[in-house]
C-alpha cells in the first residue's frame, strides 16, 4: 500500500503489493489475516476514517519515513 497525491483534490492509497496463496494453501487456512505494517509512512500520508496508525517514533512529515510502501506479512499453518 502507498499513499499517492497529485495535490490536494487527489489524495488516496494504492494498494501495490499481495500475497497471493495456492489454492491448497488458501483452503488450509480459510481465516488467516494479512497484517499490512503502516507504521513507516509519513504523517502527510492520509486514512481512512478510523484507521489509527501509530508511526515509528522518528517519521516524519515527509522525510524521514521508512518506506512509502506498506510491507505485508501472513500467518500460515
Amino acid at each position: 500500500t502507498l499513499y499517492h497525491t497529485r495535490g490536494p483534490q487527489e489524495r488516496h492509497l494504492c494498494q501495490l503489493d499481495y500475497i497471493l496463496l495456492s489454492k491448497a494453501l488458501a483452503a488450509r487456512n480459510p481465516i488467516a489475516v494479512p497484517d499490512i505494517i503502516r507504521n513507516g509512512q509519513p504523517w502527510r500520508t492520509i486514512f481512512p476514517a478510523g484507521q489509527e496508525v501509530d508511526r515509528f517514533p522518528r517519521a516524519g512529515w515527509d522525510r524521514p519515513k521508512a518506506s512509502d510502501h506498506c510491507p505485508v506479512a501472513i500467518t500460515l499453518d
